[in-house]
């Protein structure tokens, strides 16, 4: 993984490419989030915010986060972006080949952004006690399971965290959720490739994967639908962030 030099135009983006923009939540001030999100968002994304009874600022954060990238692609003001929903629930911009995913864990986000290509980005920060085998048995397809018992322990919840990302990014660029089934959504990684399958009814060679251990604690994941070969350059988003509103 490497970040893109800042004399690049950050919003320029190819079909080509896939931009994934990281924010890191824990370095940033509380009062500038709560003024920013009060200029740039709607009363809606305002009112579900105070529904939170953990990670309010958090998610206001990454609303902030939404608006100021796309409206930087779209050239538009970020508090006049209007999003719409797919029947499912993913959001979505009319009138435009800027598509996105947004996902959070904690207190990191990831937002992924392509040109006109269907995308699915999921990040997970590793939680603590966590029974990777007995979630496995129930979500996971049989071939999942079995391969995680024949690992050592202290690899298991690492490669646990690499199956669920990438189930996770899947059914988000599906647009459809968990309600797929994470069992129907399978994955091999033991001959260091990711080999995909499916009992949807998909066509898997469009179907591209990436994933990145982001740090100790932290993994993230990748789907594109697109059978061509694909860029992907990280950006920093923590300055659109400490920008005034």
């Amino acid at each position: 993984m490497a970040n893109i030099s800042d004399s690049v135009n950050p919003f320029n983006i190819k079909r080509h490419e896939i931009h994934l923009w990281r924010l890191d939540m824990r370095q940033l001030d509380q009062e500038s989030i709560e003024n920013t999100a009060g200029a740039l968002c709607t009363a809606a994304e305002l009112a579900r915010a105070q529904r939170f009874v953990r990670g309010r600022l958090e998610h206001l954060a990454t609303r902030i986060l939404l608006r100021r990238v796309l409206a930087n692609y779209l050239g538009q003001s970020p508090s006049a972006l209007e999003f719409a929903q797919h029947p499912k629930g993913k959001p979505y911009l009319a009138d435009t080949n800027i598509l996105f995913n947004l996902s959070h864990s904690a207190q990191e986000a990831l937002l992924g952004v392509s040109h006109g290509l269907n995308i699915g980005v999921d990040i997970e920060q590793n939680k603590s006690r966590l029974n990777a085998l007995e979630l496995a048995t129930h979500f996971f397809a049989d071939h999942e399971t079995h391969w995680l018992q024949r690992l050592e322990p202290e690899d298991q919840e690492r490669q646990f965290y690499r199956l669920w990302t990438l189930k996770e990014a899947m059914l988000k660029a599906l647009g459809t959720g968990i309600a797929s089934g994470l069992d129907n959504i399978s994955f091999q990684l033991d001959q260091g490739a990711i080999i995909f399958s499916t009992t949807l009814p998909l066509d898997t060679s469009n179907w591209q994967f990436f994933q990145w251990q982001l740090d100790s604690g932290t993994q993230a994941a990748l789907a594109v639908e697109s059978p061509a070969p694909l860029q992907i350059l990280w950006r920093n988003a923590q300055g659109l962030l400490e920008e005034s509103a």
